[in-house]
């Protein structure tokens, strides 16, 4: 007798198939998994330090780039096509060194350095330096901009949440109205038909009092007609006539309340619609001052001093190491803030001349060494400023220093030694 409907060639056959029905089914799911044949992603940048120096503006910035790769482990094969099965992502870390100096004209044009990497790291490099002075008129541009539209938003938030909050009023009195309505509907209903009752009974009324009594009726209906237009029957009438009326004025009293709480809900819609244009209306005039304000201060930015202007005042010592190079034939000021005393000189190559006096922002000359180590000052690179007047002569060069050893009194109670050249 056959044990089974089926050879054993036959199981082992199906089970081969389901076995290998199974495997192109992994491996497809195995391919999917893989995410194409890629074997690694672009690199990711970040900054990784800044090295500033403020005397020589030379910088060093490190780069951190980090990249995902994975390597081939094997192959599987589906359809005749071998297709590669990855490792886990692995992460490849580099450090990328790059240096430059940062002068005024480069700070300005950092955002659109010749460097990819300078170039869409510029932000974070100028706010690594943290120095308000050596911020070019780009980058506070972009900050006064991004300032501007983060209030813009938060205008905009404020209004959409308080018409949020005016509409849902207006949407639960919508939805009063709405209900009182229908109770409104169903009140008239019944006072139209307690109205058709009084007046029916009023009608029987006049018909009694209109009636007039005959023997030949009442005994023809028994007594019945004598009944209908008896005092009694009126009476009963009239008190069922009063029991109505007094209904209808309570239920008088309850439709009007419905109407007053319906035209409440009304005048509160009209309120809140007053309140969303009142409030549409004072964002819009905070909106127009923010965007004048703004342009305001985005017209006032000026670009870090490039070279020395004519008409320029007092400039900080330690951004002359930003100015590019300039032969200049003229006078110079040499101020100490904290002690407010002057030294007056004249060159035929002022910023070589003042190279001569300090090193970045350390004096060379013993004259203001002994104020700058003794300065109580905790940043001693913003203790000496400096002003140029150009000249074109030597006439005009001695007579210019000699007036302005006078105008500021730096032969007796600054640092020149003389009253200029005579």
């Amino acid at each position: 007798m056959t044990r089974s409907l089926i050879s054993m060639t036959s199981i082992k056959r199906l089970a081969a198939s389901i076995n290998h029905a199974q495997k192109v089914q992994n491996n497809e799911q195995l391919i999917k998994a893989q995410g194409g044949n890629i074997k690694e992603l672009p690199p990711k940048y970040a900054v990784q330090s800044v090295e500033f120096n403020p005397e020589t503006r030379i910088t060093r910035i490190e780069f951190l780039q980090s990249q995902q790769y994975r390597t081939i482990e094997r192959y599987i094969t589906q359809n005749y096509v071998k297709y590669p099965v990855f490792s886990e992502w692995k992460i490849r870390n580099k450090t990328i060194k790059k240096s430059i100096k940062l002068t005024n004209s480069l700070l300005e044009t950092l955002n659109i350095h010749e460097d990819e990497l300078i170039r869409l790291f510029a932000e974070e490099i100028i706010l690594s330096l943290n120095n308000e002075e050596l911020m070019p008129s780009w980058f506070i541009k972009n900050y006064l901009i991004r300032e501007k539209n983060e209030l813009l938003q938060k205008n905009s938030i404020t209004f959409n949440n308080f018409k949020m909050t005016k509409e849902n009023e207006i949407s639960n009195c919508n939805k009063s109205i709405e209900e009182h309505d229908l109770i409104l509907s169903k009140l008239n209903k019944r006072l139209k038909k307690i109205n058709k009752k009084c007046q029916k009974k009023e009608l029987i009324i006049k018909n009694i009092e209109e009636a007039t009594p005959s023997l030949i009726k009442s005994i023809f209906t028994l007594g019945i007609y004598t009944y209908l237009i008896s005092n009694k029957r009126k009476t009963k009438i009239l008190n069922s006539i009063t029991l109505l009326q007094i209904k209808n004025d309570n239920l008088q009293k309850v439709i009007d309340d419905e109407s007053l709480i319906i035209q409440n809900n009304k005048h509160s819609i009209d309120t809140f619609k007053k309140d969303i244009a009142s409030k549409r209306k004072e964002c819009e005039q905070q909106i127009n001052e923010i965007k004048i304000t703004y342009a305001q201060k985005i017209s006032e930015v000026t670009p870090l001093v490039d070279y020395i202007q004519e008409d320029a005042d007092f400039i900080p010592l330690k951004m002359f190491s930003g100015i590019e190079y300039e032969k200049i034939i003229g006078c110079y000021i040499i101020h100490n803030k904290e002690k407010d005393k002057y030294y007056v000189g004249q060159s035929k190559d002022v910023l070589k001349r003042l190279k001569q006096h300090f090193k970045g922002t350390i004096p060379l000359n013993p004259i203001f060494a002994e104020d700058y180590y003794t300065s109580a000052y905790d940043d001693k690179s913003l203790l000496f400023e400096i002003k140029i007047i150009k000249c074109d002569t030597k006439d005009e060069l001695d007579n210019t220093e000699r007036q302005l050893i006078y105008d500021y009194d730096s032969w007796n109670n600054g640092y020149n030694g003389t009253s200029g050249n005579i």
